[in-house]
């Protein structure tokens, strides 16, 4: 999660989160990290954060680009979608692509 600590949205999040991550810890041990643009402007840049809370899943420490976690923001889906990604990676893929196309179109 990317996220800043003045986001009320983030500050929602954050239980979920937290709760997610304890409970993938117990099973799946798939780690669920927090960084606080603010502090790790440089890496949230890096990484394509557009806005707060950002949640991006990567495919291995060498995977810079990751993709966009779009779905519901409850524990249990947080942890569907950790233990099985490849499930969601392409429809997530694609509704990102979606958004992207259109805020293009708007632009022009």
């Amino acid at each position: 999660m990317f996220f800043a600590p003045w986001c009320d949205h983030c500050n929602a999040l954050k239980p979920e989160w937290a709760a997610a991550a304890l409970k993938s810890d117990e099973h799946e041990h798939i780690p669920f990290g927090a960084v606080d643009c603010t502090h790790n402007g440089h890496l949230c840049i890096k990484v394509d954060v557009p806005m707060y809370p950002t949640l991006k899943f990567f495919d291995s420490a060498e995977d810079v680009k990751g993709y966009f976690y779009e779905g519901h923001r409850s524990r249990n889906s947080l942890i569907e979608f950790a233990w099985h990604p490849a499930r969601h990676k392409n429809e997530i893929a694609r509704e990102a692509n979606l958004a992207k196309e259109s805020k293009l179109r708007d632009e022009l």
